[in-house]
This record gives structure tokens, sequence and C-alpha cells, in this order.
């Protein structure tokens, strides 16, 4: 059995359950076995009687086992059990732990998976490492490049040890002299491209039912601020959108109390990824996600010979 994790979400005897309903379900304990006695197997998991007499008690009140007086805690038999495959039992645990430990959806698990499943390597696809300050915007241009052409595109947060591994490294015009001065040796496998907000931001802006819509953008310093401020006046239209810059010590303090005058509160996407999931479904959260400028990106992909998908 694997072993119980206390740094988990999930709290050990919902752990210790779940492991024991997979040995039962996948015919590894059959019926009529009888589990270890309580401080057997507190000492065998390292954990305390009362977690394993809940994690019992949890299996009791799904008619997987009957605590007897005379013979413990037996496993019974379940009548028209199927065979449990494990492969997709894996994977249901994989979603469930990427959202309880990391606040991922779905969506975003896919696009990870995806990512890895890239840099383990396709035939006749190079390698190239999206750099960015923030990890999820640097996975966030990755997947464009993937959406749109073969290859092997892979995000590379600037705040990780160490370089990217071989491959071509295509990043932002604003990191161009951090790069160079970084990685000198990679200079002549770095390109750099213009980005911008993603045009669908203005959409979810928009949505308010006032006739002059009122915005912040959240961030913790401010030239960072003034210059995403900037971005996003590009693509939100001035007669209705007053959007104003302001600074924050936590990502997700103004959530808390938005004012009933604000009608949306906008993160850079450094602040987007340090706020809980709770705070990211707060109805006025909106991430800014930025994007290569198009034009731009099909020009690399032309000099690269990059083939589409």
């Amino acid at each position: 059995m694997k072993a119980l994790d206390p740094g988990s979400p999930m709290p050990l005897y919902a752990q210790l359950a779940e492991a024991i309903r997979y040995e039962i379900a996948t015919g590894e304990i059959s019926a009529g076995v009888q589990l270890p006695a309580l401080r057997a197997a507190a000492k065998r998991w390292g954990v305390n009687l009362h977690t394993v007499r809940r994690a019992y008690g949890v299996l009791a009140g799904k008619g997987l086992v009957r605590t007897d007086p005379q013979r413990g805690t037996v496993v019974l038999g379940v009548e028209g059990r199927t065979t449990v495959d494990p492969v997709d039992w894996f994977v249901s645990r994989i979603v469930t732990e990427a959202y309880e430990r990391h606040g991922l959806g779905l969506p975003e698990l896919m696009l990870r998976l995806d990512r890895w499943g890239n840099r383990s390597g396709r035939t006749g696809e190079r390698a190239a490492f999206v750099v960015e300050r923030a990890e999820g915007e640097a996975d966030g241009l990755a997947s464009q490049l993937r959406s749109r052409w073969a290859v092997a595109a892979e995000g590379w947060s600037l705040e990780r040890p160490g370089e990217p591994p071989a491959g071509l490294i295509v990043a932002s015009l604003e990191h161009y002299n951090e790069v160079r001065v970084r990685w000198p040796q990679r200079y002549g496998d770095a390109h750099f491209l213009e980005t911008a907000p993603d045009r669908s931001i203005a959409t979810r802006v928009l949505v308010a039912p006032r006739q002059v819509i009122r915005a912040v953008l959240c961030e913790r310093d401010l030239t960072t601020a003034t210059s995403v401020v900037a971005d996003l006046r590009r693509i939100l239209p001035g007669n209705r959108v007053e959007l104003v810059p302001h600074i924050v010590s936590r990502a997700g303090e103004l959530l808390s109390f938005v004012p009933d005058s604000v009608d949306a509160v906008l993160f850079s996407p450094r602040m987007w990824e340090q706020l809980t999931p709770a705070e990211r479904s707060h109805p006025k959260a909106i991430e800014v996600r930025y994007l290569f400028e198009a034009k731009a990106l099909e020009r690399l992909a032309e000099d690269l010979a990059w083939p589409t998908r």
C-alpha cells in the first residue's frame, strides 16, 4: 500500500480509507479478510488510533467492511462488483490531487500534462522553451505555440534556477536584456517577440451593467502596474472603462472587501498565480493573460520552418 502523505490536503483518515477501498475494488483484499486491528493498523501506517477508526468507519459507511466484536473489521463481498481498472483509478487520483493540492482545474491540468508530453519528445518536433516571469504566463504562451505548430514548447519561469535545456528560447521583448545577460551562451538560440493582453479580457470586463465601468489592476509595485494598465488600455474602450492601478501587499487582499463602486478587479500574471482557488473564482476577479502578437509569431514560425498541426 502507498505511504500516506501528511502534507496532502486530504485528511489522513480519508487517504487511508481510499487506499484500502482501492485494494478491495481491485481484489487485492478479498471478501472475508480481516483488516488489522486498530492498534496494529496505527503502528503499520504511522497514524493514531482515531485516524484508523475514522477510516474504518468510512469504509463501513460505504458497505465495504463490517466491524464484528468477535472477528474485528472484516471485508464484505460486494454484489455485482466489477474489476476496477488500475489506470483509471490512478488518473482519477491525479485529477483529485491536482485540484486539492494546487487548485488546478482539468483544463489547466491537461495543458501541463501536454507540456510534460512535449518534454519527453515528439518525433519531428524541435524543443522550444518559452521564457516569462510567471510560471503560469510562460505555460500559457507555450500552449499558444503548441496549439498551432508542431513544436515541443514548454514554459520556463525566470524564477527558476539554472537555464532551460538545449533548444530554442522564445521570450517577450521586455526580457531581452535579462535573457542576454543571464544566459549569454544561449543568445544565438533566443528569439524575442512582442506580447499583448489577450483581447478576450475585454469581453469579461464589459459584462458589467454600468454605462461607465470602474476597474482596478492589482499589483505590488507601481512601475509594473502602470505598464500593465497601459497595455490594457489598448484593448479596453476608454469611453466605457475607467482603469486605475491599485497597489497591494498581498495578491487577494482587495477581494475580501471589493467596494460596490468597483466592477472588476484585474490581476497581472504574477499576482494571479498567488491567488487561492477561492479567490480566483470571485465573480469580479479577472486574470490578465498575455499572448504573443499574432503577426510576430507567424513570422518566427515561417523563419524557423515550423510545420503546422
